[in-house]
């Protein structure tokens, strides 16, 4: 669309975006009935959700570009898809190591499911480093472990762990 001097496109950016304020305005619509104690601190976040989709749509949804010429207008091309197949390849092996984390979890347990996506995911996104592939899931589902099963109290499912609390 051409508004005088300036070309306006929509990218293919806006699908995290609209991901984003659907599900903060499913969350409000549906917590909006709750105690205003209880939304304290959810109120906060799908207000912050709302402002932080509103403007990474603005942001890289939408693409501005100014007309170099009078009268000739500068092609806009809209982002081109990734052109290698390994990263087609990875945003598929990346939906489905999510479709299996769902799938898996409730029979494996947290830990090993949790462990085992973190470190897929890892890989898929280019870390190499054996260090970084055991240390940061490591760390990162000890600390959400220990934050819902013990400071929470909020029951984990535990699959071939039945002996941890």
């Amino acid at each position: 669309m051409r508004i005088s001097s300036y070309n306006f496109s929509v990218t293919s950016k806006i699908v995290y975006p609209l991901v984003t304020l659907i599900f903060a305005t499913a969350y409000y619509l549906e917590a909006r009935h709750l105690s205003s104690a209880a939304l304290l601190f959810a109120k906060s976040l799908i207000y912050l959700s709302w402002i932080f989709g509103l403007y990474c749509l603005l942001k890289e949804g939408l693409k501005i570009e100014k007309i170099k010429y009078a009268g000739q207008e500068k092609r806009v091309h809209l982002e081109e898809m990734p052109a290698t197949i390994y990263k087609r390849n990875r945003s598929l092996w990346l939906a489905v190591s999510i479709l299996c984390y769902l799938i898996l979890f409730g029979y494996i347990g947290f830990i090993i499911t949790s462990l085992l996506f973190m470190v897929i995911t890892m890989f898929l996104l280019g870390v190499r480093k054996i260090l970084l592939l055991t240390v940061v899931p490591l760390s990162v589902v000890g600390f959400v472990y220990f934050l819902f099963s013990w400071w929470l109290l909020v029951p984990l499912p535990q699959g071939i762990f039945k002996f941890l609390p």
